[in-house]
């Protein structure tokens, strides 16, 4: 792992940019057989070892290079590589924006359709637990994994009670 995280800083990853996200340690009663060594003492114990590091990649026309990097110095699994925007906040206030305003017009359409006047706000709630959807691939070809950025989407619920007339 240290070589992975030295050629990480290599590449311009920042310290503040690697951290470890989960590492254990597993017994495991029956070690492994090597075939061209015969068996296994008696005595002899194996382990399974894993140390995985969340890294943040900040400019992501660099995150194949990245990636290359990290498997040459032997990294052996690459998990939940997501693309995500450093400024989230300015994007839900803009969501939230378009979600209230298509809240409102959505209304007034029904209340017009029922024969009625909108009226006020009675009440209003954000639904909690949207976020951004990453939709991007990762392929792998010549020269290592390319990182293909894809669009982001940003999803935003929230419901609005309106006063009918």
């Amino acid at each position: 792992m240290a070589a992975v995280v030295s050629a990480l800083q290599e590449v311009g990853i920042a310290e503040k940019d690697i951290r470890t996200s989960q590492y254990s340690v597993h017994y495991e009663p029956e070690p492994m057989r090597k075939v061209s060594e015969g068996p296994v003492p008696e005595n002899q114990r194996s382990y399974l070892v894993s140390n995985m590091v969340r890294v943040t990649v900040r400019d992501v026309d660099r995150a194949g290079t990245v990636l290359d990097a990290a498997v040459e110095a032997g990294a052996n699994q690459v998990w939940g590589v997501d693309l995500n925007v450093s400024d989230e906040d300015r994007w839900q206030d803009q969501a939230r924006e378009k979600a209230m305003s298509d809240a409102r017009s959505r209304a007034a359409e029904l209340a017009r359709l029922a024969g009625v006047e909108l009226g006020e706000v009675l009440s209003i709630s954000e639904v909690v637990g949207t976020s951004p959807v990453p939709m991007m691939v990762i392929q792998s070809g010549r020269g290592g994994g390319a990182v293909e950025q894809g669009e982001l989407s940003l999803a935003m619920q929230i419901q609005v009670t309106f006063a009918v007339q």
